[in-house]
């Protein structure tokens, strides 16, 4: 009795699958930068961390400020160098064309 169950149950089941699309997670289009995508949001993570923690580091407000500084000019100065790598590559690679706008 049960086996009548699950084949009668199986067929619409099956066309319930049919119809509704099936989503396989979330995705990005290959591209060069998704390295540095993946890096500027460690820089951003491990910037609002250091925020947090920078009271129990310091208790000095000037030298707060000062570590928060040198960590976003030296997050900022490694992404831009990144960036500048990758379109290097691409550039010579010839991925990606230089269009000028007149």
């Amino acid at each position: 009795m049960t086996n009548s169950k699950n084949q009668s149950s199986t067929p619409a089941c099956e066309t319930i699958n049919e119809t509704v699309p099936k989503r396989r997670g979330f995705g990005v289009a290959a591209s060069p930068f998704n390295g540095i995508k993946i890096e500027l949001g460690f820089a951003i993570l491990f910037g609002a961390i250091l925020w947090l923690a920078a009271d129990s580091i310091t208790a000095n407000e000037a030298a707060q400020w000062l570590m928060l500084l040198v960590y976003a000019l030296c997050s900022a100065a490694w992404l831009v160098l990144r960036t500048r790598a990758v379109l290097r590559r691409c550039m010579i690679s010839g991925e990606m064309k230089h269009e000028t706008h007149e």
